[in-house]
């Protein structure tokens, strides 16, 4: 495949921690109506979530412009539309409609934007937080594997990843198994036609597909 399967974009939560910021980064980058939900979350901590996704979708997107060879301008003018099939969309890209995955953690915002018709997913954890390591979400066979928690974390983030590119969301029972070989193998339903392909690294776990 010739150039990026897809683009990614990651922005500290800190400084959104700042109202003042908050603010300015609000006015300056969001639409109307994403400015109008940020403003109605109920908690400080949802707000600067809201504000941290929306900001980094909007810079992936932006990295991805060229590859749809949309003239994107103002990223104020991108927003994020949700699918009834839960996947997110790029809108303001002209005809283009990339799908994108967010993610967030209590540190970090990270998005990925598929420069191509297919799905991708994205997740992050921070390195010190808490990890459901149970087999409610590890079938034994991982569970058998999994000799510590940074282990386990880059595993759940990957899951997490690839539960967001099908679309079914993680939940307790439905197994989505990693197995290593020669690097991060997934076990998952096939899309026809094509590979899919997790990695993870440094907390990030990334689920896309190639032809």
């Amino acid at each position: 495949m010739n150039g990026p399967v897809a683009y990614f974009a990651s922005l500290a939560l800190a400084p959104l921690a700042d109202d003042a910021r908050a603010e300015l980064a609000a006015e300056r980058y969001l639409t109307r109506s994403e400015y109008a939900y940020w403003k109605s979350r109920p908690s400080r901590r949802r707000r600067i979530s809201f504000l941290g996704g929306r900001l980094a979708a909007k810079l992936a997107a932006a990295r991805a412009a060229k590859a749809f060879q949309a003239n994107v301008g103002d990223i104020r003018n991108l927003d994020v539309e949700v699918a009834n099939s839960g996947h997110r969309y790029i809108r303001g890209m002209g005809v283009s409609r990339p799908i994108v995955s967010l993610a967030h953690s209590r540190s970090r915002a990270v998005a990925l934007v598929a420069a191509n018709s297919q799905p991708v997913g994205i997740d992050t954890e921070d390195a010190l937080g808490p990890m459901r390591l149970t087999d409610a979400y590890f079938d034994l066979v991982e569970l058998e594997s999994l000799f510590e928690l940074q282990a386990a974390r880059l595993r759940w983030t990957v899951k997490e990843a690839a539960a967001k590119l099908f679309g079914t969301g993680l939940r307790p029972g439905r197994y989505i198994t990693i197995q290593r070989k020669a690097g991060l193998a997934l076990a998952a339903p096939r899309l026809e036609g094509h590979r899919l392909v997790v990695a993870a690294n440094h907390f990030v776990g990334l689920a896309y597909c190639e032809p």
